[in-house]
């Protein structure tokens, strides 16, 4: 209350005429002043304070509004990468005359350890069944060719040649269940297996 004393003497005659006091004798005072003064000062304070907090919602305004954008592109982006993913692996597809062509080579490379009819033999696995197909089944028929060929017979790794590899490929999944392909199905070959999977057994 430091300014009403202050202040009193520009009071005095409102005061005492029992009246309120003059818009003039309000301002009179130097603490009027100085009260007015800080108010204006504090106005003005206020204006800049909410021109900053303007601002600052324009900023994440434009923020809002580049994320949308970016989700956009991104979502663009992802239906175009969809869109251009290979389609489904194919299985894998052979004629059967080369797996009849494979069934000599067997006998005579293979059977010895893995049994006459694949049946597995010896410390030998199973070339078909359930343990076997639960291996290969789904991967790439290249592998399991690039695995006999490397690896087998198995005391002459490497030994035959790559159209006989082939061949008992071929052999391997007609006896587990995967059907050959029509008379004009193209042998299988190292270099055209591309993508093709070993199917699950039917």
């Amino acid at each position: 209350m430091g300014w009403a004393f202050a202040a009193y003497p520009a009071l005095a005659p409102a005061i005492f005429a029992g009246r309120s006091p003059t818009q003039g004798e309000l301002t009179t005072g130097p603490q009027f002043r100085s009260f007015y003064a800080h108010r204006e000062q504090s106005a003005a304070s206020f204006s800049r304070q909410f021109s900053r907090y303007l601002d600052v919602i324009m900023v994440f305004a434009k923020m809002l509004s580049v994320r949308n954008a970016l989700a956009l592109v991104a979502l663009s982006s992802g239906l175009a990468v969809v869109s251009t993913l290979p389609a489904s692996a194919v299985d894998v597809a052979y004629p059967a005359s080369q797996a009849r062509q494979g069934t000599p080579l067997y006998r005579d490379n293979c059977s010895s350890c893995h049994g006459d009819r694949l049946q597995g033999a010896l410390d030998a696995p199973p070339l078909k069944g359930d343990s076997f197909m639960a291996s290969w089944a789904g991967q790439p028929a290249t592998a399991l060719l690039e695995y006999i060929s490397t690896n087998m017979p198995q005391d002459r790794p490497g030994a035959l040649e790559p159209k006989q590899y082939a061949q008992l490929l071929a052999l391997i999944l007609k006896e587990n269940g995967v059907a050959a392909g029509a008379d004009d199905t193209p042998p299988i070959a190292a270099d055209t297996l591309g993508d093709a999977t070993i199917p699950a057994a039917k």
